[in-house]
């Protein structure tokens, strides 16, 4: 099918359609294609255009308008969609559905090359593309797989919703989303793993520009979904610059509520992003539940007109283990939350101060919370660190004294260290009874 336009009227289902359930409509091209419907949000879905259950279909170009989305592809193989431009699509808020660029159900092996969505206020437009799923009873994997889509573009104006991201994922494996911009939304990469993992997530080379609207309704420009059962796994971020601020700075709105990662996931990756997070907001925000997970080379901007204190870098939310942070670039306070975390390694020196006054102990100067406990006994003085720390940070430890006394690790198991303490002289000292000063030192 070359060219052409359409103009639809009424209540309709779709302005075209392939469809392997009516007819034979494999390898089906389109190019060119421009269309306009009349679809309202209290009246039934309407698409630009279905593709269903087809095999290697090529669409290239489409210009369409108010429908409830552009290209709505279910259980496709082998799709190409290039070239979308599409405006005033259709949010059903009795249906929670609607208002798409591009709309992906259990779609397999897809192209996705250039979607541009505009989206205003009200019930226009919500996702510029929404990688979805359906169940099935074939027995088939009901999610989308294999899908790599690039130069994708979004203009949010006075959308004010922060559950409208401009793009989402659901269950789905090996998904590539590169060369992006999501402006003026109030969120940008948004996950629901209501029905199943995602798995093997790369997003890259993209700019986020999302805006708070309203205080208390916290926005994020990239959005983990948390869910008893299910997670994400296998992602990385990388090469990102994501600015996450309010909509005006003139004392309307403070300058909470804005995350730049909310991660809640396992097995992944945060490389290479600049964020420019408001004050009182969140770079890295880290769930429950999180494992295994590598932040690197990250760094923070700090460009906004409040006062306030600046909140920490990374907050840890709740039980997480196996987090690593380095190359990080910024001037807030680096960490809040670190008794939530089990071993976390991190590439610069840590240091912590005790002072014991006659067989009592206090730490201080312990900016990164290394240490748990100091207990000084009549024969030794018994370190234990804390949960973040890791046996292999343990490992690395050194003591500078601060005082007039000299100090020999005499055993490191179980994150905890086992220190004798003697005079310069070389006299043994009992800790229980005496005073002294000395530094703990972890090395990267």
């Amino acid at each position: 099918m070359e060219g052409g336009e359409a103009s639809t009227s009424g209540s309709v289902t779709y302005g075209m359609s392939a469809n392997a359930e009516t007819h034979s409509a494999n390898g089906v091209t389109l190019h060119n294609y421009t269309s306009s419907g009349a679809i309202t949000a209290g009246g039934s879905p309407g698409y630009a255009l279905l593709l269903k259950q087809v095999d290697n279909a090529k669409i290239n170009g489409m210009t369409v308008d108010t429908f409830s989305g552009a290209v709505e592809a279910i259980q496709t193989t082998n799709a190409f969609l290039s070239n979308i431009l599409t405006s005033n699509t259709v949010y059903h808020p009795a249906l929670a559905a609607g208002g798409y660029g591009a709309l992906l159900e259990n779609a397999e092996n897809t192209f996705v090359d250039g979607v541009n969505l505009s989206v205003g206020s009200g019930n226009n437009g919500r996702h510029v593309m929404y990688v979805s799923r359906l169940d099935r009873t074939d027995g088939g994997y009901d999610g989308c797989q294999n899908l790599i889509a690039t130069r994708i573009f979004g203009k949010y104006v006075n959308k004010d919703d922060r559950n409208f991201p401009g793009v989402v994922f659901r269950k789905s494996n090996r998904t590539l989303l590169h060369d992006f911009i999501i402006d003026g939304a109030n969120g940008g990469i948004g996950y629901n793993v209501q029905n199943g993992n995602i798995l093997n997530n790369v997003i890259g080379n993209g700019a986020l520009n999302i805006l708070k609207y309203q205080d208390g309704a916290t926005v994020r420009a990239i959005s983990q979904g948390t869910d008893s059962a299910y997670y994400c796994s296998g992602f990385v971020y990388h090469d990102m610059y994501i600015e996450v601020m309010p909509k005006v700075q003139d004392g309307t709105l403070n300058y909470q509520d804005c995350v730049a990662f909310d991660l809640a996931g396992r097995n992944g990756l945060v490389t290479n992003c600049v964020t420019k997070v408001a004050r009182s907001g969140r770079p890295i925000y880290i769930e429950s539940g999180t494992t295994n997970v590598v932040i690197d080379g990250i760094v923070g901007v700090i460009e906004d007109n409040g006062s306030t204190a600046l909140t920490p870098f990374i907050s840890f939310n709740g039980a997480c283990s196996n987090i690593s942070v380095k190359n990080i670039k910024t001037s807030r306070p680096m960490f809040s939350g670190l008794s939530n975390v089990t071993d976390m390694t991190v590439d610069w020196t840590r240091r912590a101060t005790v002072t014991i006054t006659s067989g009592t102990a206090v730490i201080s100067n312990d900016t990164y919370g290394i240490l748990s406990t100091v207990s000084p006994a009549a024969s030794a003085i018994t370190i234990v660190f804390a949960s973040h720390v890791t046996q292999d940070a343990a490992l690395t430890a050194r003591i500078i004294s601060r005082t007039a006394n000299q100090f020999v690790i005499a055993t490191t198991s179980s994150k905890t260290l086992g220190i004798n303490a003697y005079s310069i002289a070389g006299v043994s000292i009992t800790p229980s009874t005496s005073s002294m000063t000395f530094d703990v030192v972890l090395s990267p």
